[in-house]
């Protein structure tokens, strides 16, 4: 018995549900080069409506990122290779957005290619966090330079005080016609 068949199961949640419901962008284009799939994350990301996209060559969502283009075309036919990698997304008033993409060929159940499956996830937060940790890391070190410095001059100042006693005492020793070997009465 097939899953589906089984009495008393739970439905079936249907694949695009899913796919709409990811954090991250899912973008499917044809064998033809045009968009046939469009989450809300690709919407958010792209500033592009799934109607707008939709039925549109990748090649105009892309235009202003090339090597988006570039990975497109070697995951389809006759290269047909997955790949990831990091690069900004450009969007259509000129905001680069930081994107992780995984790219990868799609094909039917008979291995014949459909097209290709783009996943893209928006890096910003991340590299907010990033610059916030080197900021942290510089910041840290500064403090410790400081605190060495602090260290440094205070010992600097303990041995000049010291000098400037024994100094102080020498300076003092002859005025009173003392040496050590008199007795004080």
């Amino acid at each position: 018995m097939r899953r589906d068949e089984k009495k008393g199961s739970e439905p079936e949640i249907p694949w695009e549900n899913i796919l709409t419901s990811l954090e991250e962008s899912v973008i499917v284009v044809d064998l033809n080069g045009k968009i046939c799939f469009f989450n809300q994350a690709a919407e958010a990301l792209t500033d592009t409506s799934s109607s707008q996209a939709l039925q549109q060559p990748y090649a105009r969502l892309f235009g202003r990122t090339p090597w988006l283009i570039d990975m497109v075309k070697k995951s389809q036919s006759p290269q047909q290779s997955g790949s990831r990698t990091e690069g900004d997304f450009v969007k259509s008033w000129g905001r680069q957005v930081p994107v992780s993409l995984t790219i990868s060929p799609l094909h039917d159940q008979h291995g014949r290619s459909l097209g290709s499956i783009l996943l893209l996830r928006d890096l910003t937060r991340r590299r907010e966090l990033e610059e916030d940790l080197k900021r942290s890391d510089r910041l840290a070190m500064l403090g410790n330079n400081f605190l060495e410095l602090l260290a440094v001059t205070r010992s600097r100042t303990r041995w000049a005080e010291s000098k400037v006693l024994l100094n102080c005492s020498a300076a003092l020793w002859p005025a009173t016609h003392l040496s050590p070997s008199t007795p004080i009465s």
